[in-house]
């Protein structure tokens, strides 16, 4: 799953393949926040390009704002009627999928997931009662059952798959503990 405003480079399909046979996961991570205001010529050595963009202009997005996610098909039975791409239904993703027992997949170093920065013109025609609305629900069905890349339970690295053993993503785990 993506959300449509965002660039992949093949960064992603070779995450992918590498956490594959790893069990159940949800590979996922931060993305980049790029102002896109020309058409992006695919041709060539777009994904150069692209990168020394985002190295000159792009800024890493906090841990809470997650655009994709990859996993197994039979992941997740069901999924409440989240207003998607709206504040929660994400982070739900990631508490579901650690207590189903998947490994969380931090897969920030080794994709390039490039956010367009854009304008909201195109939610003008609802009333902000109506967004409200959708934040409000999203938080009704989320509950508290919400984490974010710092709880991740793996990284992947230049490396390989690695234990998310850091001194943050331990403190974040013993926080979230009580929800589980």
């Amino acid at each position: 799953y993506a959300n449509a405003d965002m660039i992949f480079t093949s960064d992603l399909p070779r995450a992918v393949a590498r956490v594959a046979e790893h069990g159940p996961f949800l590979l996922c991570g931060r993305r980049q926040n790029l102002s896109v205001s020309e058409p992006i010529n695919f041709a060539g050595d777009w994904e150069h390009r692209l990168r020394a963009a985002v190295t000159l202009e792009g800024v890493l997005a906090i841990p809470g704002a997650i655009d994709y996610f990859a996993f197994p098909r039979l992941l997740f039975d069901a999924i409440p009627p989240f207003a998607v791409g709206r504040p929660e239904w994400d982070q739900w993703l990631l508490f579901h999928a650690r207590v189903r027992g998947a490994a969380i997949i931090d897969a920030t170093k080794c994709v390039l997931a490039v956010h367009q920065n854009h304008d909201y013109q195109h939610l003008t025609s609802a009333p902000p009662a109506d967004l409200d609305r959708e934040v409000e629900r999203n938080r009704a069905l989320a509950l508290f059952h919400r984490l974010d890349l710092r709880d991740a339970t793996h990284l992947l690295t230049e490396h390989g798959l690695q234990r998310a053993l850091h001194r943050p993503h331990l403190a974040r785990r013993a926080l979230s503990l009580p929800k589980f």
